[in-house]
């Protein structure tokens, strides 16, 4: 892309991109949300009828200081406390953990979960997500 591209091209065009060929997602549309200090934020509508919210951190934001927000977040959801959460991307850096979380609408239901890695036996589940709660399932992977 030309530096007069990059110019012209909305941010939610390149959320778009970025989510797709990070994180696998088929983006329909991608609305800013009037909010946010340290970042741009985004409500993102899905191929398949779903949403997320994507969040753009600003040029010489202190991304160790975002790091540990993070890990905050991570720690109060892991204790129940409703909070967002880290979606990681292909390669799942954003969590070392293999903790994945997603936002759906319940219109998804029922959900067919695979768990899948290479070298271990992958798993699938079906489950139902309600409105309003959190839905988690464990998966312990075993070796192939």
């Amino acid at each position: 892309m030309t530096t007069a591209e990059q110019a012209t091209d909305r941010i939610e065009d390149r959320v778009a991109r970025r989510l797709g060929d990070a994180y696998g997602l088929d983006v329909v549309a991608v609305e800013r949300v009037p909010f946010g200090v340290e970042t741009d934020n985004f409500s993102v509508r899905l191929g398949d009828g779903g949403r997320v919210f994507a969040k753009a951190y600003r040029a010489g934001e202190d991304l160790r200081r975002q790091g540990t927000r993070v890990a905050s977040a991570r720690f109060a959801r892991e204790r129940g406390v409703p909070v967002p959460a880290v979606i990681p991307d292909r390669s799942g850096s954003d969590d070392q953990n293999g903790h994945y979380s997603l936002w759906l609408d319940t219109r998804n239901n029922p959900l067919q979960v695979i768990v899948a890695q290479t070298g271990y036996q992958g798993q699938e589940r079906t489950m139902k997500i309600a409105k309003g709660t959190t839905t988690t399932a464990s998966f312990v992977l075993k070796k192939e």
